[in-house]
């Protein structure tokens, strides 16, 4: 007989039942200093991703998703997300793009466990933090 439940959870959930979880979306235009390819611009948004998971990790939260989506004002285009294991990353183009110096971020980050207030500070901290390539705009 065939068990579709055999791969089921045997962890601890720390959430309630219910629960609501804090949403953080974000939209936001970056003009660099210099210029960029596009894999060091994956590879703060990877940075950034994975500084916010470790945050929910440590504090025993719950990801409902993490996503971020990056695009220039050329070719780069580039899609990262998780529901809490692995990062996806999708290139969709413009990887082998070397001169970037600006890009428009869109984020969105559900988290069970917290609050939007401290979501939105954590979020804003290492997003700080993973951008900090010289950025001449930053309205974070």
């Amino acid at each position: 007989m065939n068990d579709i439940h055999r791969d089921h959870f045997h962890g601890i959930f720390y959430g309630r039942f219910k629960e609501t979880p804090a949403v953080f979306s974000y939209s936001n235009s970056f003009e660099f200093k210099n210029e960029f390819t596009g894999d060091e611009i994956r590879d703060s948004i990877l940075e950034f991703m994975n500084n916010v998971k470790k945050w929910v990790q440590k504090n025993k939260y719950f990801i409902g998703h993490l996503k971020v989506f990056a695009k220039s004002e050329n070719n780069f285009n580039i899609w990262i997300a998780t529901t809490g294991k692995k990062i996806n990353v999708k290139e969709l183009s413009g990887q082998d793009e070397s001169n970037i110096k600006h890009i428009d971020l869109n984020i969105t980050l559900i988290v069970f466990g917290t609050d939007e207030e401290s979501l939105k500070s954590e979020a804003l901290k290492n997003l700080n933090k993973s951008l900090s390539i010289d950025s001449e705009e930053r309205n974070v």
